[in-house]
């Protein structure tokens, strides 16, 4: 079949060489719900254990090299994760490593290629895009809580209160770690606003941002106005009085999981780390990318006034009359 595909695609070319028109069918896929998956398959999940038993065998050892050889390449897996499903990076790596997967899936899909974006601009060549995203997660052995979870994301990003969709910004490459706009970014990719003003960029050390202190490696987005927008955490860690989800040191459950603020800094929204109990109301813990818990649910997490009152939360047991995984609701 394979072959076949290759001399149908031979006979595309040389016939659009000579002035026919032709068609070639060519798979496409969502990137931020490949990315997911990739980070939450079980391959992945078998190289992460590989990776903290080499850990905890080199730390049983003192071999401390090793072992921080082993935290640096954790922290990159991490921060290269983050900015994946940003798209701030290319996923090289995980089309790298699905290679027989998408063979397999051209095959299946009757399509020349897979790509992220359909990459022939030839007048004489017509694409016709084929969504192979769900075939790319079977093949991934995406779960029903894995494919939740991406419908969850795509939700979660049109709801950020950022301008995205209002304004574009550049990316640009930074050399090295700068200040920009009060914000301590990392070398990498950062993104501006039209006017100049940092959108987005990775964190080059701890920094307060609002009432969130995060950590090295988080994302951080502004609004156009340099207010903030939301953050995504290296770690979990303690927001007012709520613990959020962020990741961990070898891209944990919670990868991903989003922190949104108010513009004036005080907190909206987060998906607990833990089973918490918020101004005397039993919260159920989840992130956006989480395993378990609240993060397959459309508005989920904890939600907050701006005033500092809990505005809902899933109950994690029952409370009020109303049933655990219920979601709790109150006027400010």
């Amino acid at each position: 079949m394979k072959r076949i595909l290759r001399m149908g695609l031979v006979a595309m070319v040389v016939a659009a060489q000579c002035g026919v028109a032709q068609t070639a069918k060519v798979g496409t896929f969502d990137r931020p719900s490949i990315v997911v998956a990739f980070y939450r398959s079980p391959m992945w999940a078998a190289k992460l254990k590989d990776a903290m038993a080499e850990r905890d065998k080199a730390k049983a050892a003192g071999d401390q090299k090793k072992v921080a050889e082993l935290n640096k390449w954790g922290q990159d897996q991490q921060e290269l994760a983050h900015r994946q499903l940003s798209g701030e990076a290319p996923i090289d790596n995980i089309l790298e490593t699905m290679k027989p997967m998408l063979a397999v899936v051209e095959t299946k899909a009757h399509v020349v290629r897979i790509v992220p974006d359909v990459p022939w601009d030839d007048s004489r060549v017509a694409t016709v895009a084929v969504d192979v995203t769900d075939m790319l997660l079977d093949q991934l052995q995406a779960n029903a809580q894995t494919r939740q979870i991406v419908a969850e994301l795509r939700k979660t990003q049109a709801e950020v209160p950022t301008a995205k969709a209002e304004v574009s910004a550049q990316r640009q490459t930074l050399g090295k770690p700068r200040e920009i706009n009060g914000v301590a970014c990392a070398r990498g990719y950062a993104w501006f606003y039209p006017d100049g003003r940092l959108q987005r960029c990775t964190a080059s050390r701890e920094i307060a941002v609002g009432v969130a202190q995060v950590q090295r490696g988080s994302v951080i987005e502004l609004l156009p106005d340099g207010r903030p927008g939301y953050v995504m955490m290296q770690h979990d860690a303690a927001v007012g009085e709520v613990e959020c989800s962020g990741g961990n040191l070898l891209l944990g459950a919670s990868e991903g999981a989003m922190t949104v603020l108010y513009p004036s800094g005080k907190l909206k929204q987060c998906w607990l780390a833990k089973n918490q109990v918020v101004q005397g109301i039993p919260c159920m813990r989840g992130g956006v990318l989480g395993l378990f818990g609240d993060g397959a649910r459309r508005n989920g997490g904890v939600k907050f006034y701006e005033s500092g009152k809990l505005e809902s939360c899933t109950l994690t047991k029952d409370y009020g009359g109303q049933r655990r995984g219920e979601r709790f609701a109150q006027a400010q």
